[in-house]
């Protein structure tokens, strides 16, 4: 264990430690707790799917109220076939014979009615019921055996009781609750299992017969007498009438809807309906639970982001490799300098002009030009070092950028992994980190910093390669076509001062070639002759040459310079054509 973190790492091994004791202690409670509730959710959802995928609909419980609507009508056509008595005296004995059947099928009706409920209605109801007894115990099973596991290994429990319900028990419960809801309305597709349904029907049906008897058999002798001298017995025949015409609709649908086979999905219902049953369940917080959870998480947090404070040591050491590469410019542009201010001490300071002057100005010009590039460098250098050094010690000093919402992301992947396979002990939590850094949870962020850390990095080397070619590469690439332009008339002159000034400035130039080969710069001097390269070369003018191919290059005006073979500044040359 790493001695700087190891209060931190016991800390939080001791919150880990509370947290554990604090679930295995109220698991059990809470996996009832949920149990209970999605027991009752999921008899809430039985209802509901028993309406929903039900054959018959209410079609069942419908035959009881048209019974009921019978008889009712049959209490009318025995009123009135009393009110109809003596109206007819043939009739009486026909009224009294229907009175009769109609009584006894009253009778009948009373007999399979209770109270005022509908029991087919309170059949299927009891059907529901014992189907939600059977899945509950069912449920109770399943509890018993997780809240067992659970106190067995605590640690592989270390989720909310509706999580555990969710990956160790939901589909099972869905497979229980398809096979229940299954069950269900096969039952309630048979009628002829169902009691109260089958006398319903059975009697709907003997009634809707017993009427269409009493119509074809009683009803014509009825019909014989005149209307005008019996009104109340053809109030008596249309009551019955009706009565067969409404019943005749009714059983003939009953008897299709009973021939049709039922179609249902399969599965009734999708898992994922069936988990919304769950998410629906409300659960009451785990306080205590909750808080050494939180205690646990800031801390995984806290270590989580720590891991960007390894980053500290690729800050340095890039923050060096940035210092020694501003610093080695800082280095060949002051050695460039001095040989500058070398060579205007060197050159004489007062000139005895011979008869002619313009050798004297030459002389003097190029002095006056040297003071120009001293302190046109020395501006420049100081401008170069304070940006730079002002960028390497703000990058120095920061902090690896790594978004929050990223930071988040590590901290719960982090958290993961820990609840998933934590360390044993506390001195393991040092490796359990040194694992996590590692992997692949910390390294599309550490792919970030490192690309920020790259990019601070290639922007001082771009400013350095910049202030080589734009600054000292071009002083020397001036002053070499000093050389050219200026110095060569003093070579020839007659006038010592002058060939020993053309000399010491000859010999600066090649000083200043000496230190940039010293500090890996590649000097592009090409030879007469050679073949023009446009990569290397750039034409200034082309010329017939006697003795030259076309192509070839006659001779060098500037020199060109490279960095580890990338050209930065092409040779200026004339060339043959």
């Amino acid at each position: 264990m790493a001695k700087k973190n190891g209060k931190e790492y016991l800390i939080l091994w001791e919150k880990w430690q509370k947290l554990k004791a604090t679930i295995q202690e109220s698991l059990p409670q809470q996996i009832e707790d949920v149990f209970t509730h999605f027991k009752a959710a999921m008899g809430q959802q039985l209802s509901k799917d028993v309406v929903r995928f039900a054959h018959l609909g209410n079609k069942d419980e419908e035959i009881y109220l048209h019974l009921l609507k019978m008889m009712n009508v049959y209490r009318a056509i025995i009123a009135q076939a009393e009110e109809a008595q003596g109206e007819n005296p043939e009739a009486d004995v026909l009224l009294a014979g229907i009175s009769e059947v109609l009584a006894s099928r009253l009778k009948d009706f009373e007999e399979i009615s209770s109270d005022e409920s509908n029991p087919v209605t309170v059949e299927k109801q009891g059907i529901v019921s014992n189907a939600n007894l059977s899945m509950a115990e069912a449920m109770d099973n399943l509890s018993a055996q997780i809240i067992k596991k659970s106190q067995e290994n605590s640690l592989h429990w270390l989720k909310s009781a509706k999580t555990i319900l969710i990956t160790e028990a939901l589909e099972e419960c869905y497979t229980k609750y398809q096979e229940t809801l299954r069950q269900v309305l096969t039952a309630l597709d048979d009628l002829h299992s169902r009691t109260a349904a089958r006398s319903c029907t059975e009697l709907l049906q003997r009634e809707w017969e017993e009427i269409g008897n009493i119509i074809k058999v009683q009803i014509p002798p009825l019909e014989a007498i005149a209307p005008e001298k019996a009104p109340k017995i053809y109030k008596l025949l249309t009551l019955l009438r009706e009565l067969y015409q409404q019943t005749g609709p009714v059983v003939n649908g009953l008897q299709t809807l009973l021939g049709t086979p039922p179609f249902r999905p399969s599965p009734l219902i999708s898992l994922e309906e069936f988990t919304k049953i769950l998410e629906s369940v409300k659960i009451k917080p785990n306080t205590a639970v909750n808080k050494e959870f939180r205690g646990l998480s800031n801390a995984l947090t806290k270590q989580a982001n720590g891991l960007f404070a390894r980053f500290s040591t690729d800050i340095t050491q890039t923050s060096s490799q940035m210092k020694k590469t501003i610093s080695s410019d800082l280095l060949l542009a002051n050695e460039i300098r001095d040989s500058f201010s070398k060579t205007l001490q060197t050159l004489p300071k007062e000139i005895t002009p011979p008869s002619e002057e313009a050798e004297t100005d030459i002389l003097n010009g190029i002095k006056e030009t040297i003071s120009i590039k001293i302190e046109s460098m020395g501006d420049s250098l100081g401008e170069f070092n304070a940006k730079n050094q002002e960028e390497i010690r703000a990058f120095a000093t920061s902090k690896p950028d790594i978004p929050e919402v990223e930071r988040n992301e590590i901290a719960q992947k982090l958290k993961e992994v820990w609840f998933a396979t934590p360390p044993e002990n506390a001195e393991e939590i040092s490796t359990f980190l040194d694992n996590c850094w590692g992997s692949e949870i910390c390294n599309p962020a550490k792919n970030k910093i490192q690309r920020q850390i790259k990019s601070n990095l290639e922007k001082i080397e771009k400013a350095a390669f910049l202030f080589k070619k734009e600054v000292l590469l071009y002083e020397v690439c001036t002053y070499e076509e000093l050389l050219t332009h200026s110095v060569a008339r003093l070579r020839d002159s007659a006038w010592d001062v002058a060939v020993s000034a053309a000399t010491t400035l000859d010999d600066t130039f090649k000083t200043l070639q000496t230190i940039l080969k010293k500090n890996n710069i590649t000097i592009i001097c090409p030879a007469p002759h050679e073949i023009f390269n446009a990569q290397e070369h750039e034409v200034l003018v082309a010329e017939k040459q006697e003795g030259f191919k076309k192509g070839e290059i006659v001779k060098i005006v500037t020199s060109g310079y490279k960095i580890n073979e990338q050209v930065i500044l092409r040779a200026n040359i004339i060339a043959a054509r």
